[in-house]
């Protein structure tokens, strides 16, 4: 199972196998923050285009690009339910501001790790100021449009400063 972090995969091109061509650009990711899982992406076609691509339609993800069967595998956003949602609520796993059950604040989520096959987020990159740290899913409580509840600031699973 490959992983991969976000920030390498944002604005990869996506191809079209049956068409030869690239059909677009990762434009965002869409997150279901009760599962914390990647339902899919939505893809920027041109200025005025944007798709949505759901994760099982991609037949191979890499760090040079994304590959689908054909462009037929791309939706209208608002054709699907989930996807509609999420994006009509404006939520964002990026920036989200992170915090301990105690309401300490830790930083905000600058990126994260996830599986290519499930989609599951195995951990996330919370930046405060020159300070980095690294918090598995396991320790996350619950995540809300608006924040991130972790377990606790001893819970992390790796803290690096900037020198």
């Amino acid at each position: 199972m490959p992983y991969f972090l976000y920030s390498n995969i944002k604005n990869l091109p996506v191809a079209s196998l049956a068409d030869s061509q690239k059909v677009g650009r990762l434009n965002k990711v869409l997150i279901d923050l009760d599962r914390l899982e990647i339902i899919g992406f939505l893809i920027r076609e041109n200025i005025f285009s944007i798709k949505f691509l759901g994760l099982p339609e991609i037949a191979e993800l890499d760090k040079r690009g994304v590959v689908i069967e054909s462009k037929e595998k791309l939706a209208r956003p608002d054709e699907i339910v989930r996807a509609q949602n999420i994006i009509q609520n404006g939520i964002e796993i990026i920036s989200l501001p992170v915090r301990t059950k105690n309401n300490k604040f830790l930083g905000r989520v600058s990126d994260f790790v996830f599986e290519s096959d499930s989609g599951k987020i195995l951990k996330f990159y919370v930046q405060f100021f020159l300070r980095s740290r690294v918090i598995s899913r396991m320790n996350v409580l619950d995540v809300t449009p608006r924040k991130m509840i972790v377990e606790s600031d001893n819970a992390i699973v790796g803290v690096s400063q900037v020198a």
